[in-house]
């Protein structure tokens, strides 16, 4: 059996000392498969990422990235395994305002020696990936030039480039119509099938499930708070 891209044991996490937010028993998940977490607003959407991403360190239990643990790592030593294995699409894209559009997709090649070696040629990466999204008269341009939709692809090419083994993507159809949604869903299962990515899909809009190979409520994984 291939070791899962992303594995959950026995997880505890919360904010306050004995009152754990979150409880995942066991998650795992594979190459190519795309799954679709949703949950209202507060339910703890974001500390799951958080945690899958190394961003929070679990209080109990076992998460593993490619088969690197998390557990008793430093936070430099998982920035390193999140940098090396993980590209991540924020809510609010996150891009860097006074760079370009290419500037900006390159960006994941300086922080990781692993995503450098996977791209022998950048420019041409960055091409192919703006070809795929749409964007490739947008490449000199400064993201603060770019529609919201246009910041959408930027943001998603980004965090394609250096072939991730596994795509975290947090609320990224919340500013979007429900054409554009459609479109942008498409494109981004298309890319990461293509590349053999995992694909962790976060959102409080149920109706997105049809897209996705597995669909988790994270009240499912909300601990019973001690009284």
């Amino acid at each position: 059996m291939t070791t899962p891209t992303l594995s959950f044991k026995d997880v505890k996490f919360g904010y306050e000392a004995h009152r754990p937010l979150i409880h995942v028993g066991e998650f795992s998940l594979r190459e190519r498969e795309r799954v679709f977490l949703y949950g209202r607003s507060g339910s703890g959407k974001s500390t799951m990422l958080g945690l899958a991403a190394g961003i929070l360190a679990s209080q109990k239990g076992s998460i593993s990235i490619c088969g690197q643990v998390f557990d008793n790592s430093s936070s430099v030593q998982r920035d390193h395994l999140r940098a090396d294995h993980i590209g991540y699409v924020f809510q609010q894209f996150n891009l860097v305002p006074y760079l370009s559009v290419e500037q900006n997709i390159l960006l994941p090649l300086r922080f990781s020696q692993k995503k450098r070696a996977q791209e022998p040629n950048p420019s041409v990466r960055v091409r192919e990936l703006c070809e795929a999204l749409r964007l490739t008269d947008c490449l000199p341009k400064r993201v603060s030039e770019l529609s919201v939709g246009q910041q959408q692809r930027a943001a998603v090419a980004r965090a394609l480039m250096g072939r991730p083994s596994l795509l975290i993507a947090d609320e990224p159809t919340s500013s979007l119509d429900a054409d554009t949604r459609d479109e942008f869903l498409r494109l981004l299962t298309q890319e990461t099938s293509k590349q053999n990515m995992a694909l962790l899909f976060v959102s409080h809009d149920q109706s997105l499930a049809k897209s996705f190979d597995r669909t988790i409520a994270i009240e499912n994984w909300r601990a019973e708070v001690p009284s």
